[in-house]
């Protein structure tokens, strides 16, 4: 098992203060965050995992975002790592325990994600 969230909660403190203080969208400025990073080092493994709930989907700017730095992990990485690209784990409602979830748009169970991980990372 992994090491539980030290705050457990999120601060949206930091997000606040970006949205107030920092250039909008139009300038061409933008951020978003990126929900989960797989990696192992010993087995030279990674993934990136932005995770949509509600049935929601990616913006657009975080499609070009996001296939933005997927291409440049892609061009970048060591030969030795297995890169599994920037993956989206995507649930009907919150979780497993509340609906379907689909793993790159192939819908997936609880137990194919962990045997997933298990077997990867």
């Amino acid at each position: 098992m992994t090491r539980p969230e030290i705050t457990h909660k999120r601060d949206l403190t930091f997000s606040g203060w970006v949205r107030e203080k920092l250039p909008d969208s139009k300038t061409g400025f933008w951020v978003s965050d990126i929900d989960f990073i797989f990696f192992n080092g010993k087995k030279r493994t990674l993934m990136l995992l932005e995770v949509k709930q509600h049935n929601s989907s990616l913006r657009p700017f975080q499609n070009k975002l996001f296939a933005f730095l997927d291409g440049i992990i892609k061009k970048g990485k060591p030969k030795s790592f297995t890169y599994f690209g920037f993956c989206i784990l995507k649930f009907q409602g919150t979780c497993w325990y509340d609906g379907k979830a689909w793993f790159n748009g192939k819908e997936i169970s609880e137990k194919e994600f962990i045997d997933f991980i298990y077997k990867n990372f």
